[in-house]
């Protein structure tokens, strides 16, 4: 394994923080797909979730016909497994 780059990211703001709020942060596999996984992200303040968003992260290893290179591979059975329970 190389690693788990993002290959995609977004997020929508539906309200404020400020410096010194106290938030919860909750984060959860979404989805899983072959080779990539998505990672669902809320910001909760007071409540209220301030922040929703994703990641579209790919599982990467490394690329065997270049040493400096990654390249997509299925995400292990107990990976998922791990993340399931």
């Amino acid at each position: 394994m190389a690693g788990f780059p993002i290959v995609d990211a977004t997020a929508k703001f539906l309200g404020p923080s400020r410096f010194g709020d106290r938030i919860t942060i909750e984060s959860r596999i979404g989805e899983w797909r072959n080779k990539l996984f998505l990672v669902e992200h809320r910001i909760i303040n007071a409540g209220r979730v301030v922040v929703e968003g994703h990641e579209l992260r790919v599982w990467a290893l490394r690329d065997p016909t270049d040493p400096e290179g990654m390249k997509a591979g299925p995400v292990p059975a107990e990976i998922r497994a791990r993340f399931e329970r």
